[in-house]
């Protein structure tokens, strides 16, 4: 489960982030093909995170949804919707149009001082 690591690291560059403030929020992008679970980040997050500035915190994930491009007819369409690689439009061949592979903290958001 690499997700203990990766919720580990993100509390690391978070308390790095905050400046000695609580934090409430911690907004990632995160890639369809980054083979992060959400459920299960969630879980370690709330593991790491307690009795540390974040606990009780929330993490924000924007997922990015892994697309493909035909090559022939140029048309977009979701990696999810189509596993064997032809363009659902025209039966091209397709590639992938994005990564989808990045996993990284947006912004963190602390309470202010009157809300500590």
């Amino acid at each position: 489960m690499h997700e203990m690591t990766v919720a580990a690291g993100i509390l690391s560059a978070a308390l790095g982030a905050s400046r000695g403030k609580k934090i409430r929020t911690v907004a990632l992008v995160v890639g369809e093909l980054a083979g992060i679970e959400e459920e299960c980040l969630g879980l370690c997050w709330e593991a790491v995170s307690e009795d540390t500035l974040c606990s009780d915190s929330r993490l924000d994930i924007r997922y990015v949804p892994a697309e493909l491009v035909c090559r022939d007819c140029g048309r977009k369409f979701p990696l999810r919707e189509n596993r064997m690689l032809l363009c659902p439009f025209c039966g091209g061949e397709a590639r992938l149009a994005n990564r989808a592979d990045e996993l990284y903290i947006a912004s963190v958001e602390t309470y202010d001082k009157t809300n500590t």
